[in-house]
């Protein structure tokens, strides 16, 4: 992603410097007021669920990015979700997830980010590491500090 792209998502003039663009976010951050989720019962987010022997990732059409890839990468530009078991820290990662089966998925997480902190935490206590993955359509959203 260039920078101007990433500028104007954020709405930072397209031709601030990276340095610039940095101390425009950080004043921001300080401005940003946490947004309570809504709890809900029914809507378009859980209208396709599948459990257990049900899951089939793949009927959806999941590509082979690049000529030399090992494998069809279901989440190149996802969202991967998940909780620090001690400390109840929510990480928000881009790693790729890939999967050539119908039940399953793998997560290529490089060393030194925070998923494979959270994830050997998880390993370290004997239990499996809880992931969300968010695939989808990215919409887009204007930011209104206040």
């Amino acid at each position: 992603m260039s920078l101007k792209r990433i500028a104007f998502s954020l709405e930072i003039p397209i031709d601030a410097s990276p340095l610039e663009m940095v101390h425009h976010w950080q004043a921001n951050e300080k401005k940003m007021k946490p947004v309570a989720p809504r709890v809900v019962q029914q809507g378009p987010i859980l209208e396709n669920v599948e459990m257990e022997k049900d899951v089939n990732l793949l009927k959806f059409p999941i590509p082979k990015w690049h000529e030399l890839d090992g494998g069809r990468f279901i989440g190149t530009a996802c969202l991967v979700i998940q909780r620090d078991p001690d400390t109840g820290w929510v990480n928000f990662g881009a790693y790729r997830v890939q999967s050539d089966a119908p039940d399953w998925a793998n997560l290529r997480m490089s060393p030194g980010r925070h998923g494979i902190y959270i994830r050997d935490k998880y390993w370290k206590q004997g239990k499996p590491c809880p992931v969300a993955v968010v695939v989808g359509r990215i919409r887009f959203f204007t930011w209104y500090p206040g």
